[in-house]
């Protein structure tokens, strides 16, 4: 089967490579894998997406599905085995991304607050995680070595997904300033896994072992907190969202911003977080627009008349 021949010949990241190998196997090949490849039409694929579709999955799941197909098929055209690629004119379905969902300065408070009263190792994680910004998968691959004392800053360069080592998400080292409060929740965490040496994760369980994955630190910890604080839930990867929107509403660069978390421009941070940028000013930037537009225009306006 040319499916299995085509898997074969991926190489990439595990997380993505695991994800085109479950869209084959448990979609494509129960949905088309009986046919011919030479057969397969563009109604046969459209259908099995429309079904995906009837049965409640997002436009975002659907498109993800078609990713791979799409790469197998013009493997196949190059390859000679087809001529044309019937998936060509299947086009991907609109979907909407939901917009950041950060917690209010107070919100983050109250969870750090609760989370005081849990191992100290959390509380550690989560008042780093809320001053630092960094992705969920980039905190928990964070080594000691990692750290430079003496300029205040961690380097980030790889992420733990899926219980697997990994490149950054932009495949880019950055550097990320710490603040007073993220160098104090190091401090903290030196107790339970400094002596460890360099290239040991820096946070850790209860139990003195490495995170894996953030869905313990999620279930176990973070919702919890959440609910225990009467607040709405929201993933734990929300911290970033919060450390983005918190700095802007204190009136931070902008661009500031925008190379702590990681990104290659202001044109993401703009993009995501608009509002918030444009509550920052708190009235500053419509008082500018009062001077531009204001006395000198009136009394123009007076003479005219």
């Amino acid at each position: 089967m040319y499916a299995e021949v085509w898997v074969k010949t991926l190489v990439g990241e595990k997380s993505t490579l695991d994800g085109y190998k479950s869209s084959m196997n448990s979609f494509w090949l129960p949905a088309i894998g009986a046919l011919a490849l030479a057969t397969v039409k563009h109604t046969d694929i459209a259908t099995a997406i429309a079904a995906k579709a009837e049965d409640g999955a997002t436009g975002k799941t659907t498109n993800n599905l078609l990713i791979p197909l799409r790469a197998m098929l013009a493997a196949a055209v190059a390859d000679g085995k087809i001529t044309v690629s019937p998936v060509v004119n299947v086009h991907n379905r609109k979907h909407q991304k939901a917009p950041p969902d950060p917690f209010t300065r107070d919100e983050m408070d109250a969870i750090v607050r609760h989370l005081a009263r849990a191992p100290e190792v959390i509380v550690n994680y989560f008042l780093f995680a809320f001053t630092t910004g960094m992705r969920t998968s980039e905190l928990i691959a964070l080594r000691w070595g990692d750290i430079d004392w003496n300029r205040r800053i961690a380097q980030v360069s790889r992420a733990q997904v899926r219980h697997r080592e990994k490149g950054t998400k932009t495949h880019q080292v950055r550097d990320v300033d710490l603040s007073d409060l993220a160098l104090a929740a190091l401090v903290a965490q030196k107790a339970h896994t400094f002596m460890r040496g360099p290239d040991v994760a820096i946070f850790c369980d209860p139990k003195g072992e490495r995170w894996l994955s953030e869905r313990r630190l999620r279930e176990d910890f973070f919702h919890p907190a959440l609910k225990a604080c009467g607040i709405r839930r929201r993933p734990a990867y929300n911290t970033r969202h919060t450390y983005a929107t918190v700095a802007l509403m204190a009136g931070v660069n902008p661009a500031y911003i925008a190379r702590q978390l990681g990104h290659a421009n202001t044109a993401m941070l703009f993009k995501h977080y608009a509002k918030w940028i444009e509550g920052a000013d708190s009235g500053l930037e419509a008082r500018k627009l009062n001077l531009v537009f204001g006395p000198k225009l009136a009394q123009a306006k007076t003479e005219a008349n």
